[in-house]
């Protein structure tokens, strides 16, 4: 994956069937998805559907989580805990992130 070839998609799955998906056509990352990475470890992948902001968060330490805020009047947030821990800061994801030019400040 890199600035002008390949894709990346958010995919919720319900009893093994796509409910969610993100975005719905296969496209290169930038432009619709930001990775930070912070100095304690964390690390997280943002993106905006429909006007709700979904972060998918990886700390360091504990176990991974979905923070979905409703639009922006509502000031509203939901957690979801994630069952299976996925990471988002081993070496290979961060180049990933980098090369497809979705690092924050990148």
């Amino acid at each position: 994956m890199t600035r002008t070839s390949g894709y990346m998609q958010y995919r919720a799955f319900s009893r093994g069937k796509v409910v969610f998906m993100y975005p719905a056509e296969k496209k290169t990352p930038l432009g619709s998805f930001v990775y930070n990475s912070f100095g304690n470890g964390d690390a997280s992948v943002e993106f905006v559907s429909n006007g709700y902001g979904y972060t998918l968060v990886d700390p360091l330490r504990g176990g991974s989580f979905i923070r979905v805020s409703k639009p922006a009047r509502s000031g509203k947030e939901s957690e979801i805990r994630c069952p299976v821990n996925g990471t988002l800061q081993v070496n290979y994801t961060m180049r990933l992130m980098y090369d497809s030019g979705v690092w924050a400040g990148n």
